[in-house]
């Protein structure tokens, strides 16, 4: 790992935290202008339906100001990350159990180099948007033992809390197969095109529906629930058409209540997927909720060691 915090040099753009044959996977990270020892660490997982978009839009300017989240934090002495995974079908195993654990390996690069990047390996958070919500909870909420093929075996993926933004709990209900059969033509090979990507499987009978439910369920954070001292805040608009709030958000929350886990839901009545069209007010209450639900779970985690 070449980063010289000697300099004056603060960003770290593609820095190499694992090979998966000839592909190599890279984050980016961003170091506050006064380096101290022991910081809290928060992680950028990315959204896109887990096939597109990149670790750059942690750069985006537009409506949700990721910039502006960053530099706050940075002032407060967060070591900030943007995580990047694979975003294509994978042959030997399918594409979601994949991501999550990059996600996963990700954190455990982290902890492998706590030493050097001055930060707290016991005290790093995840923020996930949509398709990135779902590998943050995944990769905060599933057994490390379900993802085989990692390259840190022997050390713990474990984080303090999750920020999920519109995230998906419920893999298999963010195809929307209830409906499949109303669907367009073009919207019907959409969704089965996603599935195989996702899963790669061809769906062309029931029975290969209920291997993709399988697959989806085994790596979906709403089937793996348990008593947990995971922080959690879910941010979801009600009216969200792309990812169901109530099949996700609500059940997510509910079932951690279940569990007695602590969990935070904030439901934007009316507001879809993304939080799109709103005002610079809604923007601007939003981010510094998320803030202060930042701060005040990096402190906990502060204390418990």
């Amino acid at each position: 790992m070449s980063i010289d915090l000697s300099t004056k040099k603060r960003e770290f753009i593609d820095v190499l935290y694992k090979q998966v044959g000839v592909e190599k996977l890279y984050l980016d990270l961003y170091f506050p202008t006064q380096i101290v020892d022991n910081m809290s660490v928060f992680v950028y997982v990315h959204g896109g339906g887990f096939l597109w978009y990149d670790k750059s839009i942690v750069d985006e300017t537009f409506r949700i100001n990721h910039t502006s989240y960053k530099n706050r934090l940075l002032e407060h002495n967060f070591l900030f990350v943007s995580v990047e995974y694979r975003r294509d079908k994978v042959d030997e195993y399918s594409c979601v159990e994949a991501q999550i654990e990059d996600v996963k390996d990700a954190i455990k690069w982290i902890k492998k180099h706590a030493d050097a990047l001055h930060c707290n390996p016991n005290n790093i958070g995840l923020w996930g948007l949509s398709a990135g919500g779902a590998l943050a909870l995944g990769a905060a909420y599933n057994s490390d033992s379900l993802y085989t093929h990692t390259i840190y075996p022997h050390i713990s993926s474990s984080v303090s809390y999750v920020i999920d933004f519109y995230g998906i709990t419920d893999i298999y209900s963010y195809y929307n197969l209830r409906s499949f059969t109303d669907k367009s033509d073009e919207d019907k090979e959409t969704t089965l095109d996603l599935i195989y990507r996702h899963t790669n499987i061809r769906v062309t009978n029931e029975q290969y529906y209920k291997n993709v439910k399988d697959i989806a369920d085994t790596h979906s954070p709403l089937y793996h629930v348990q008593p947990n001292n995971i922080q959690v805040s879910i941010y979801h608009g009600t009216a969200d058409l792309q990812v169901g709030y109530e099949e996700n958000a609500l059940a997510f929350y509910e079932k951690n209540i279940q569990h007695g886990n602590s969990i935070v839901l904030y439901p934007y009545e009316g507001k879809g997927h993304g939080f799109w069209w709103d005002t610079p007010e809604f923007y601007q209450q939003l981010e510094n909720q998320v803030i202060e639900d930042v701060l005040i779970y990096a402190s906990m985690s502060h204390k418990d060691i």
